[in-house]
């Protein structure tokens, strides 16, 4: 049982609050229309998909950003450590 102080909020309260945090999050830009990364990926083919895009041109902070993981584990990744 809630909180005799806490009331139940109605679903378009908690729809416009996540609406919030993500205006927050976002910084006011565009949401993506999909999501940043895909965390069902196997990590062999993250890893490998890290690989061709640094291949590419992107850096190491970009890498880190849209996959989620530290700039200290794409070096990692890039030098060939699996752990």
């Amino acid at each position: 049982m809630p909180h005799r102080d806490i009331h139940l909020a109605s679903f378009r309260e908690l729809e416009l609050a996540a609406e919030t945090i993500l205006y927050i999050l976002y910084k006011g830009q565009p949401l993506p229309e999909k999501p940043v990364i895909n965390r069902i990926l196997p990590k062999q083919k993250r890893n490998e998909e890290i690989r061709a895009r640094y291949d590419a041109g992107e850096t190491l902070e970009q890498l880190a950003q849209v996959f989620g993981i530290s700039f200290q584990r794409i070096q990692q990744i890039l030098k060939g450590r699996h752990h």
